[in-house]
This record gives C-alpha cells, structure tokens and sequence, in this order.
C-alpha cells in the first residue's frame, strides 16, 4: 500500500506501508507527509481542506479525532465519487506507466522503483489542470445524476 497526495503545486514523495493499515498508521502517515506538504505550500498556522475519499480508515472515529487535533479540515466528499477526485486520474496514469507493454515485476523492491519513478513525473501543470477541471467534472456528475462520466 502507498498513500500520495497532489496539490496544484506538485506532490510529496511517496509513503509506502507495511501490513494491515489501522487509523495509528494512517495518522503517522499524515504526520509524516500530508502536514510537511501543507506546511510548505500554504504556510505555518494557514487555513486549508483536506480530499480524501470515504474509506473506513480515513471515516474512523479515531481517524476523525486525529484530524481535529491536527486542525486539519477535511471536504465532505459523497460516497463512490471517482469522477470529482483527480488523484484517480494521476493513479490511472501512473499505473499505465508503471505497467506499459505488459510490464511484470519480479520484487516488490523493483515495483516500488518503478512507482516512484512514474510518481516524479507528475507534473503541476498536469495537476493544475485537473484542478482547472473540477467544474466541468461536478457539473457531469449533476448531470448524470450521479452516475458515471467520461472522467
């Protein structure tokens, strides 16, 4: 398992984890690399949100307790809502690099190489217009009533 996270400024590196993830690890990695990243973007004490999806480890009570104490705001984000969270578009195009040509790994040590490497390619301005894109993605998504978009 690995978490990233993106901003329109660029991304952090990348967390990999060992083992089954619980809301103590989930919050050492926030800790480690969501806070670093914050820090440096908006700016010590600055006012900023949070995008996560509505996996258990990220609605838990002691996760949610963990934010607060962190004064970390998240987004109220809507169940199975792939088409309004741009970081799926970044895992979808690092996935194609990563395994182009039918690419196989025979270690997980090279298949971490190979993630970090199409992870340093993301861009900001790949990200910037992503997050450019966010309106027309919401207003598909109204559109179809929910349903599935072309993003």
């Amino acid at each position: 398992m690995m978490w990233g996270a993106i901003s329109m400024y660029g991304v952090p590196p990348l967390i990999f984890m060992d083992g089954r993830q619980d809301f103590t690890k989930y919050c050492e990695v926030l800790r480690d690399g969501l806070l670093p990243l914050a820090a440096e973007v908006f700016g010590e004490g600055q006012n900023w949100s949070f995008q996560q999806d509505n996996a258990p480890i990220h609605t838990s009570h002691l996760t949610k307790q963990c934010l607060a104490e962190r004064s970390i705001t998240t987004l109220p984000w809507p169940a199975k809502s792939p088409d309004i969270n741009i970081i799926e578009n970044v895992w979808g195009v690092m996935a194609r690099t990563v395994y182009a040509r039918g690419k196989q790994f025979d270690n997980i040590e090279d298949l971490k190489v190979a993630i970090e490497e199409a992870w340093a390619t993301v861009g900001s301005d790949p990200l910037l217009r992503l997050h450019k894109s966010l309106p027309r993605r919401m207003n598909a998504v109204m559109d179809a009533r929910g349903d599935a978009t072309k993003y």
